[in-house]
């Protein structure tokens, strides 16, 4: 995912790019307008991130001194690009991809991506060691055209191949090309110098090993939501009385994330001071940088009874369903309710 200062970024330009758009007249310069937008999504390709600070967010409405508050999105018909206008960003994250993967073949011509054969061979593994390696994410390799190829300095014996592969495994929630990336660039946060360069020194290599978490954990966010009644679905018509989300790391269990999401309050979509609800339905979920739709995670129900929460779980991945008793006061706002419920479910050991 992005870093922070670049979605702080990302986000003025958006507001700007909206501002833009609420003063235009019938007349519009479209081949710039959808310049600037292209230049927004270049810094910023999580619409899925986007769609929901633009939906719960106050700031994209601005206040006009002489017409009062105008909301800065307003509906503008553009008229159609002519055909004798060359459309500056017309894919533009298909040449992304088409660039990135003429990198990739560049770096097999060069050697520096090597098929599982040669890549066995230089590490004297057997297949199924290997295979082994690549489960546990000590090594990874990247899809060319169909093919698998892996980075040859994994193999490359003037690295400390233990903290190497201690990093690669860190890095496993990265997508594969991000990890190559990380691996071989020079780093701010590392004095300047690329992870590669820190394995051998103790002190950086203790260093690297906090920047490399902090780096892959940005790929993956856990999103809480909830809303009061009983839903199967997120309903489109109703306003939740809870919404956060954070980056954590996906391979921790789905109750340890959904209370850091609660202690760390991380792009929260309401705010405090939260209701107190006696029904409520709580959606947990997983996004991944780059893609709109998250990834269902789990579904809770529960209603306040008393000093008790009645709590059905249903958890997607594994098919798994529970219902149990929760100890409450009986007070409690939905996020403590919530922050009851998950602790509950960590100390039981479910996943």
């Amino acid at each position: 995912m992005t870093t922070p200062r670049e979605r702080t970024i990302a986000l003025l330009r958006a507001r700007e790019l909206l501002q833009h758009m609420s003063v235009l007249q019938d007349t519009v310069n479209t081949a710039a307008l959808r310049s600037k937008a292209a230049g927004v999504l270049r810094h910023y390709p999580d619409d899925g991130m986007i769609k929901a600070i633009a939906g719960e967010s106050k700031w994209l409405e601005t206040r006009d001194d002489a017409a009062g508050l105008s909301p800065l999105t307003k509906k503008v018909s553009l008229p159609a690009i002519p055909s004798s206008i060359d459309d500056p960003h017309p894919s533009f994250l298909d040449d992304f991809r088409q660039r990135e993967i003429e990198s990739l073949r560049a770096r097999i011509r060069a050697g520096k991506l090597v098929t599982d054969a040669e890549f066995q061979r230089r590490l004297g593994l057997s297949e199924a060691r290997l295979r082994r390696l690549v489960v546990n994410g000590s090594v990874f390799a990247i899809d060319v055209d169909g093919l698998r190829y892996f980075p040859a300095l994994l193999a490359e014996g003037h690295y400390n191949r233990k903290r190497l592969f201690s990093v690669c495994r860190l890095l496993v929630p990265a997508p594969t090309v991000v990890r190559l990336h990380y691996l071989t660039s020079r780093r701010g946060n590392l004095g300047g110098l690329t992870p590669l360069e820190c394995l051998n020194d103790d002190e950086r290599y203790k260093l690297l090993r906090r920047m490399s978490w902090a780096e892959a954990i940005e790929w993956h966010r856990t999103t809480i939501t909830a809303y009061a009644g009983q839903h199967n679905f997120e309903p489109a018509n109703v306003a939740p009385a809870y919404r956060g989300a954070e980056e954590l790391d996906p391979r921790e269990n789905v109750w340890q994330r959904s209370l850091a999401t609660l202690r760390h309050h991380g792009f929260t979509g309401v705010a405090a001071p939260y209701e107190r609800l006696n029904e409520a339905t709580i959606f947990v979920a997983q996004s991944k940088a780059g893609l709109g739709e998250p990834i269902d995670g789990a579904r809770l129900y529960f209603t306040l009874d008393g000093g008790y929460a009645t709590v059905t779980v249903e958890r997607f991945q594994s098919e798994a369903n529970d219902n149990i008793k929760v100890k409450v006061d009986g007070n409690e706002t939905v996020e403590e309710a919530m922050r009851a419920i998950f602790s509950d479910l960590l100390n039981r050991g479910l996943r």
